[in-house]
């Protein structure tokens, strides 16, 4: 029901943009992504690297203004540096976070026109992310042993929590129907559940990435 009326949503906003008099277009993006989270205490995490894929609907709206909607899925990894302290334990650790959510942002953007088949737009807004799986794969190595094994870190028992928003920015050219940009998300939301109010966890995004309009 949710994903039915955000389709609806954006193709409401599609049709506003064409009667507004301009075109409003639709088109596909696929991202490299590096996560780069902000705890407390710090130097515990160590960025990772992932991808997404989804839609896009832009919306002029005044002159070069415009708003962009937005749907993708994403697939994000990072890691720990200090889950195990390797300077009094006999054993080495791998530990690994993958998360697999869906994002929405709703930018809003400007675009420069140099010539009549290349633009560069700068843009922010906010992005809601929702994340569906969140583990966490652990693998130690010791002498004589090895030992693998994984948790989902949601749900009622989990570490962090699965609704994270956060501040999206960044500027993108745009060649006739191509697209490639570069962006930043930060998170706002602290997605610890039950730390205490020293700590905290926020997910931050860099995104590179590639687009083609219709």
């Amino acid at each position: 029901m949710k994903k039915s009326f955000l389709s609806l949503a954006i193709a409401a906003l599609c049709a506003f943009g064409a009667t507004a008099g301009n075109r409003a277009y639709v088109g596909v993006r696929a991202s490299f992504d590096l996560a780069t989270p902000s705890s407390k205490p710090g130097d515990m995490f160590e960025p990772g690297a992932g991808f997404s894929a989804g839609v896009i609907c832009n919306v002029p709206l005044v002159d070069n203004l415009y708003v962009e909607p937005g749907l993708s899925l994403y697939y994000n990894t990072w890691g720990v540096d200090d889950f195990i302290d390797i300077r009094t334990a006999s054993f080495e650790h791998d530990t690994s976070f993958r998360n697999f959510g869906m994002a929405v942002p709703v930018t809003l953007g400007y675009h420069f026109d140099f010539t009549s088949n290349l633009s560069l737009a700068v843009f922010a807004g906010p992005e809601v992310r929702l994340g569906f799986v969140n583990d966490v794969h652990m693998k130690i190595d010791g002498i004589g042993y090895k030992v693998s094994d994984h948790e989902s870190v949601y749900g009622d028992h989990g570490m962090f929590r699965r609704v994270d928003c956060g501040l999206k920015f960044g500027a993108g050219f745009n060649f006739t129907d191509y697209y490639i940009g570069v962006s930043g998300t930060m998170g706002l939301v602290d997605l610890y559940k039950n730390a205490p109010k020293k700590n905290h966890f926020h997910q931050n995004i860099v995104q590179v990435t590639l687009g083609y309009n219709f």
